[in-house]
């Protein structure tokens, strides 16, 4: 027993030092975890930039029969880009806590046959595959849907589709 009691402050300070470098850990991970949700942000409005860049371009190409290598080179680089971001973003949302989605945010509730996300509109711009020919998108298509809302009589908020 005096033994015991002899090494007893010894495991005391082993016990103290071990708690300390568990804390020193655990505000490491936290820190990491801040970090990686920063450069996900990040990422995901460069994403966006580029999402937004290459409609652009492919509304101008539609425009411009004239094709060149250098558009095919922009091309594939674009393409390089968004598989790397892709992979960028699988690769955080697998360190991510299990109640994070890649796209929708951070689950809010989950009721079974269905869950509330809190989800930032960049993210799911981002997130989102957007169909070229999708009637909204085209400028033509959208002339028209204009000027049939300001003939109408019946009402509705501007810009919207009914």
């Amino acid at each position: 027993v005096r033994r015991q009691a002899h090494e007893l402050p010894s495991i005391m300070e082993e016990l103290r030092a071990a708690r300390q470098a568990g804390e020193r850990e655990s505000e490491r991970a936290e820190a990491l975890q801040r970090d990686l949700l920063a450069s996900k942000l990040q990422l995901e409005g460069v994403v966006g930039q580029l999402k937004y860049a290459q409609q652009e371009a492919r509304s101008l190409e539609r425009l411009s029969a004239a094709s060149t290598v250098d558009d095919e080179k922009r091309r594939a680089d674009e393409d390089e880009a968004e598989r790397t971001s892709a992979r960028l973003v699988a690769d955080a949302n697998a360190v991510l806590a299990p109640d994070v989605h890649p796209i929708f945010g951070k689950l809010l509730h989950d009721a079974g046959n269905k869950r509330l996300f809190a989800a930032s509109p960049l993210t799911l711009w981002t997130g989102t595959v957007l169909w070229d020919k999708q009637r909204a998108f085209r400028p033509e298509r959208a002339e028209l849907i204009a000027q049939a809302k300001v003939r109408s009589k019946v009402g509705g908020w501007p810009g919207t589709i009914s």
